[in-house]
């Protein structure tokens, strides 16, 4: 499995990274992570988050290992090494946040944030042992709903989601920048609606693309 995610590693950071508006291909993020250049024709944040993703990737497949159920601390320590040295990284958000194409209005104080992600952390204790696809779905969903962070809950939240499956020995899935309209229209659907219909085809879809791949490897 860890032969396997150091094989689709760059596309899984040049892809997540794609949605928030990177540029960056895959060969040119291998480059900047691997090799720690600044790609010429780029912002070089765009290379700061490559190796930060990079980072937070590789620490994510560790905390899988340890059969916790998903919690705060871990996500605030995902969120730290995906924002680096970015004001905010590991910090709930005090101040209110919109999400762009929604009507969706994420609670605004630290205090309702923080009972929203305790709520959060219950449930995730409550059903440790869930089945693995229900888990990935509903605490994905549920955090990108909860905003918790100012900056990086989309690229926070789909390490979340592959937490939960490589955790349950299933490999990790690459949401694809061309899935972008169809990715954010099915969290409009969960935010406004409840409806975790469309999130969930988006990701059995994408599980099904990771364990062909997956069959290559073997």
């Amino acid at each position: 499995m860890r032969a396997y995610f150091g094989d689709t590693r760059f596309r899984q950071i040049a892809e997540s990274n794609a949605i928030e508006g990177n540029p960056l291909s895959e060969t040119e993020t291998e480059m900047a992570v691997m090799k720690g250049v600044t790609i010429a024709g780029h912002d070089p944040a765009y290379s700061k988050d490559a190796v930060n993703l990079s980072m937070a990737l590789e620490r994510m497949v560790e905390l899988a290992q340890d059969r916790l159920p998903t919690g705060i601390e871990q996500l605030k320590e995902l969120h730290a090494l995906i924002l680096g040295d970015t004001p905010g990284a590991g910090l709930i958000r005090t101040q209110p946040v919109r999400i762009k194409g929604s009507g969706h209005r994420p609670r605004g104080t630290w205090r309702e944030v923080m009972s929203a992600m305790e709520d959060w952390e219950a449930w995730s204790r409550a059903n440790d042992g869930g089945q693995a696809f229900l888990r990935a779905i509903v605490l994905k969903t549920w955090l990108t709903h909860i905003h918790p962070f100012s900056d990086g809950n989309g690229r926070t939240a789909r390490a979340v989601m592959n937490l939960e499956l490589i955790r349950a020995g299933l490999p990790s899935i690459i949401i694809r920048y061309e899935d972008r309209t169809r990715y954010y229209d099915a969290l409009v659907d969960s935010d406004l609606g409840g409806d975790l219909g469309p999130i969930s085809e988006l990701i059995l879809a994408r599980v099904e693309d990771a364990l062909d791949d997956l069959l290559r490897f073997c």
